[in-house]
């Protein structure tokens, strides 16, 4: 007789709800249906998860998936978001250190530097970093775009670049169009910054 199969699932613990399927809601786009011609040509299973894998990391989620985030989210407030999703991020900024370029006020004309938001001045009009960071990302599931701050530091956002896919789940507190993360809300799917 065969041993009884195994759950891969088990021999790997994950941070997130592991009851809660990851939603991507997938379109049909051209580069994609090419790629899945080639997939299916390979022999490894194995190697074939990985290739689409891979595609799906180097990918703009805007052209391959519909979206799985509910509707209108940057009109709802005070609500957890459920199930598990794959989200990209359009844009990460520290929004504690404002850099040049980020809306720094810029220099009066003959005069001292301005102090930035932060209150910090630095030659040339840019701000200097002190003090702890926080960071504001602009994510997208496909179809819709959301912003979202950290409400503790999250290595993974720390990490990410733009085009980097998230995982968003354990239900992540949605204030007045804004989500609010913390570490065990976000996991960073792929590419990473050194």
């Amino acid at each position: 007789t065969e041993p009884p199969a195994t759950d891969v699932r088990q021999s790997m613990p994950l941070p997130l709800e592991e009851e809660m399927p990851l939603v991507v809601a997938a379109k049909r786009h051209p580069r994609l249906d090419g790629q899945r011609a080639h997939v299916d040509e390979e022999a490894n299973p194995d190697e074939s998860s990985l290739r689409l894998l891979h595609h799906l990391a180097s990918a703009d989620i805007r052209d391959s998936c519909a979206g799985s985030l509910p509707p209108n989210l940057d009109r709802q407030h005070n609500l957890r978001l459920q199930a598990v999703h794959l989200v990209q991020v359009l844009q990460n900024v520290d929004i504690a250190h404002v850099q040049e370029g980020d809306g720094v006020v810029p220099d009066p004309p003959g005069g001292a530097p301005a102090p930035s938001a932060t209150g910090a001045v630095a030659e040339g009009g840019a701000a200097r970093a002190r003090g702890p960071r926080t960071f504001k990302v602009c994510l997208t599931d496909g179809a819709q775009a959301i912003c979202g701050i950290e409400r503790r530091p999250i290595a993974a956002l720390r990490r990410s670049t733009r085009g980097a896919k998230l995982v968003l789940g354990n239900q992540p507190l949605l204030w007045r169009g804004l989500l609010l993360l913390e570490p065990q809300n976000v996991e960073l799917f792929g590419p990473v910054r050194d």
